[in-house]
């Protein structure tokens, strides 16, 4: 976990942006379907099963077409959401906010827009934070940052409630600037996490996860 160059950063954004497929969106559908299971294991993970479900929430029943999380009239900052944010999967928020440099073609900005989440098309190092947010969520995200440690220092200091999983001691490649690890998250944020390992089928998360829910 470290501070990269924002010339290493775009590097990394335009190799992430590649692989997913955007502009075709018959395999762009076939790649959100299949990591379904990750979905699952994140919000699992973060609790949104337990503080915004109900007794037909279950993850059986966890699809794209249903939003099953009740979020009660809060406002939710996704950091690094991406173009399928846990944020579709919920109903009934104040104010809906997703982080996210991606270059996004209409189909994904419409879906978004549809459903009334805001799109910050932006580092999230750059995000202003409104007034008002009950909690930020980050999964999968800050392995493709340039400066984690704003990140989670801006999250912490504007938001009530912070949802995280993250990879740790992954390494870093063309699309992953940064190596994160327990001790780094545990020391900016100020807080004791759990690891975990998912053990998830490909394409989801497999190998070890610092992951929690923090009150501040």
């Amino acid at each position: 976990m470290e501070i990269v160059t924002r010339e290493r950063w775009e590097q990394a954004i335009k190799a992430e942006d590649a692989g997913w497929d955007f502009h075709d969106k018959a395999m762009f559908t076939r790649h959100e379907n299949g990591g379904q299971h990750g979905q699952i294991t994140y919000a699992r993970h973060v609790k949104l099963f337990e503080h915004f479900g109900n007794s037909t929430s279950q993850e059986n029943q966890f699809n794209y077409n249903e939003r099953i999380f009740d979020l009660g009239g809060k406002t939710i900052v996704d950091i690094a959401g991406g173009p399928n944010s846990l944020l579709l999967r919920c109903k009934n928020y104040k104010k809906a906010y997703i982080v996210d440099p991606g270059d996004f073609p209409d189909y994904i900005t419409d879906r978004y827009r549809d459903r009334g989440i805001e799109i910050a098309k932006m580092p999230a190092e750059e995000f202003v934070y409104p007034e008002g947010v009950d909690e930020v969520w980050m999964y999968n995200a800050l392995a493709h940052v340039y400066d984690p440690f704003k990140i989670l220092l801006e999250a912490k200091s504007h938001s009530k409630t912070l949802r995280i999983m993250e990879g740790i001691h992954c390494g870093t490649n063309i699309q992953h600037p940064q190596d994160l690890t327990q001790e780094g998250f545990e020391k900016t944020l100020g807080v004791k996490g759990e690891v975990v390992d998912p053990q998830d089928p490909p394409p989801s998360p497999r190998g070890l996860h610092f992951f929690g829910v923090f009150h501040f």
